[in-house]
């Protein structure tokens, strides 16, 4: 497999990892916060904290590790899409370059006799 496809899904699997992690945390976090509350309907109501508390740190981790966890497995896509030309599953994009012929462009007299003398020329 490609160095860059394998490295980003080396990255991808640690943002998965540490995903997990967040989550389980927030998790536990919001169980043991509904001990507190035990009239709370628990699906209601989603327990986020107000900012600066406990749960509120685990809440803004978790929503991190997500933001990178599908920021790394974008970028694992765009590795994968870069190596396909490599291993010959596409056509390379030099080959789906058009040619383009370089003509002169004729200038009207008109044109030509405003321009100043080209010293080359000369």
């Amino acid at each position: 497999m490609h160095e860059g496809v394998e490295n980003q899904r080396r990255i991808l699997i640690v943002a998965y990892r540490r995903y997990l992690v967040a989550d389980r945390a927030l998790k536990a976090a919001r169980r043991a916060a509904l001990v507190w509350f035990p009239d709370m309907p628990p699906k209601s109501a989603m327990l986020i904290g107000d900012p600066g508390s406990p749960i509120r740190r685990l809440h803004d981790r978790r929503q991190r590790a997500l933001a990178r966890l599908v920021l790394v497995r974008q970028e694992l896509k765009t590795a994968q899409g870069r190596a396909l030309p490599r291993q010959g599953k596409a056509p390379l994009a030099s080959a789906q370059v058009t040619r383009i012929e370089a003509r002169p462009i004729g200038l009207s007299a008109r044109i030509a006799s405003s321009l100043p003398p080209d010293p080359a020329q000369a």
